[in-house]
């Protein structure tokens, strides 16, 4: 076998080396390993396992792939410490998980950090922290106010002229989320997003109003778009922060 085949043998050791089973039980803890003992035989074991060993295959399907296109090296990021620790943080949280938007979130965080697209290794922590903790409704309100113009319909906006009372500001998303119908929850996602530096903090508060024009602009501000490259497909994130050094100047408005 030649060097380079024994290079390559060695870095897909090391990467399987932190996708397996025992190394994540490592990671876990005893609670986890004590979960899996407490549910065996009920199904629920095969479901904890299932989730794991299908979140590790999609990581090495798209890790290899990006492999391929010359974008990050195996046998690089499996000596990268820091990218070890990413990957076992957003292992940890998938398996946690059953909602599908927050595994995607963490697997593009993961492809992110092979990329070295956030290279701040705090900034990470903190992203994976926040997908762990906002809920998807977080995720789409944030995209979703990121480029309200680009969401909101030439329907919605013909109706709004002839809107003389205005919008609130939980009314405005509402209109176009409609799966979130519940006002007081949009005003405390609004109100978390916007503590946690996510949205400008002149985003319109609970029982103003304005007119539509005014809610039409970017209102994340540059960590909120941070977050939400991190959060995105790298190819999809490199697009979108690319729109945002030339949109209209809002970007950076405070």
């Amino acid at each position: 076998m030649s060097g380079e085949n024994n290079s390559r043998t060695d870095a897909e050791r090391a990467l399987e080396a932190v996708t397996t089973i025992g190394a994540a039980l490592a990671w876990f803890g005893e609670p986890m390993l004590g979960a899996a003992m407490t549910f065996a035989g009920t199904g629920i074991s095969h479901l904890l396992g299932r989730r794991f060993q299908t979140f590790v295959g999609e990581i090495r399907e798209r890790l290899e792939r990006l492999e391929e296109q010359g974008l990050v090296s195996l046998k690089t990021l499996a000596r990268d410490e820091a990218f070890v620790t990413d990957l076992l943080t957003a292992l940890r949280l998938a398996t946690q998980t059953h909602r599908e938007e927050k595994r995607e979130a963490l697997r593009n965080g993961v492809l992110n950090a092979a990329m070295q697209r956030c290279p701040d290794e705090e900034q990470r922590t903190m992203f994976f922290r926040m997908i762990d903790e906002l809920g998807i409704s977080h995720l789409r309100v944030l995209r979703f106010l990121q480029d309200p113009a680009g969401v909101v319909s030439d329907e919605q906006k013909t109706a709004a002229r002839s809107d003389v009372a205005g919008l609130g500001p939980e009314e405005f998303v509402m209109n176009s989320l409609p799966e979130l119908a519940d006002r007081e929850l949009v005003s405390q996602i609004i109100l978390e997003l916007r503590n946690r530096g996510l949205l400008r903090p002149d985003y319109p508060g609970a029982g103003s109003r304005a007119s539509l024009g005014m809610y039409l602009k970017r209102w994340t501000m540059p960590f909120g778009d941070r977050f939400l490259d991190f959060v995105t497909e790298p190819a999809q994130g490199a697009q979108r922060a690319q729109e945002g050094r030339t949109d209209d100047g809002q970007h950076h408005a405070t």
